[in-house]
């Protein structure tokens, strides 16, 4: 997942010295522009901690595992459709796992 969530690592890091070469050229901490930066960095952080977005996922899975994963969604919403259906019981109803 680290390899996924680089990018905003980048932008965290790039957001953090944009935000201390203001700090050191005499900017107020409290300058909109220093607080902006600050504000923009904890909104990234707190997107890292957050469930991965999935083209996160998604851009780590190789063609061979997009495919499995594709395959696995196909089979998920048939399982879905006959629950609602009524031609199978729902599996969480009864602590079962669906798929095995």
């Amino acid at each position: 997942m680290r390899v996924a969530n680089e990018p905003l690592w980048r932008q965290v890091r790039e957001k953090a010295m944009q935000r201390q070469a203001l700090l050191d050229s005499g900017v107020s901490a409290d300058s909109p522009a220093v607080v902006q930066l600050g504000l923009d960095s904890n909104r990234l952080e707190q997107q890292i901690s957050a469930a991965p977005p999935r083209y996160l996922v998604m851009s780590v899975l190789d063609s061979a595992q997009k495919a499995k994963l594709a395959e696995f969604e196909k089979e998920l919403h048939l399982a879905r459709e006959a629950v609602e259906l009524g031609l199978i019981y729902d599996p969480f109803l009864y602590g079962e796992v669906l798929c095995r």
